[in-house]
Order: C-alpha cells, then sequence, then structure tokens
C-alpha cells in the first residue's frame, strides 16, 4: 500500500474517531464536554491555540510546487 493511500485512511480514520467521539460527548454531557468548546475555552486562556490553529491551517492550503494533479485542477477552475 502506498504512503498516499495511508495518509488518506489515517485523515479519514481521525476524522471520523474526533467526529463520533465529539457526537457522543454533545450525546452524554452537553455542549461543554465537547472539543468544540474545550478548543474555545482554553483559546482564551492560551492565544497561542488559535494563532497554532491557522498556521497549521495555512499549512495545509497553501500553494505547494505545481504537480500534475495540481495542473489540472487549475485548467479545470480556469476553464472558460
Amino acid at each position: 500500500m502506498s504512503r498516499k493511500k495511508i495518509t488518506m485512511i489515517l485523515i479519514g480514520l481521525v476524522t471520523i474517531v474526533l467526529g463520533g467521539w465529539d457526537i457522543f460527548l454533545l450525546a452524554k454531557g452537553g455542549t461543554e464536554e465537547t472539543i468544540s468548546h474545550m478548543v474555545l475555552v482554553s483559546s482564551y486562556k492560551y492565544p497561542i491555540i488559535p494563532f497554532l490553529g491557522g498556521f497549521l491551517s495555512s499549512h495545509f492550503w497553501w500553494r505547494i510546487k505545481d504537480t500534475a494533479k495540481t495542473k489540472e485542477i487549475a485548467e479545470f477552475v480556469n476553464k472558460e
């Protein structure tokens, strides 16, 4: 199995597990037990958390070197 495939599977599994856990917390303990609430409260106490969240997000969506796949996407988006 390729590293790309493993990465996609891991991203999917982490998303499903965290989403499921958050739904479980919401159902059993209410809003105050959710991941979102924990992050929000922690962000007020430690402003570095939203900064790191923004930094990480920009890391994922920052422009990378063109590949065949990104060129294909750009051509599709710019098609007139």
